[in-house]
């Protein structure tokens, strides 16, 4: 499946951070596809400047819902992978931390403090 043209890209993805948009599995010729399955979505953030630097790929050939695509998008926002800063992104765009459209939780687990202690 090839990019997606930029007009065809839900609104919310018209940004400057997204540099594209791919479906049915990844932009670079020398990643490996992944499974539909286990991953629904990934976005690249490589730091050195790579040519796919800000792309958003989708394993399947559809755009899945908005939970997943705001996920995607917050990683090229705030730059991290599930740190506090991309939680605040996620939140801050109309996203959710808690598990839905088939993702996960990302809602930090409590330290309980007893037995950090002991």
């Amino acid at each position: 499946m090839p990019a997606i043209p930029f007009k065809k890209w839900p609104k919310i993805l018209q940004r400057p951070e997204v540099k594209g948009v791919f479906v049915g599995g990844c932009c670079c010729p020398w990643e490996e596809k992944p499974d539909p399955k286990e991953t629904l979505a990934h976005a690249h953030l490589q730091k050195d400047g790579g040519i796919f630097r800000g792309w958003i790929c989708f394993s399947s050939e559809k755009i899945p819902n908005k939970y997943v695509v705001i996920h995607e998008l917050s990683h090229l926002i705030s730059e991290t992978g599930h740190s506090k800063r991309w939680r605040e992104t996620v939140l801050k765009l109309g996203g959710k931390i808690t598990a839905c459209g088939g993702m996960q939780s990302y809602v930090p687990k409590k330290v309980d403090k007893l037995k950090k202690k002991a």
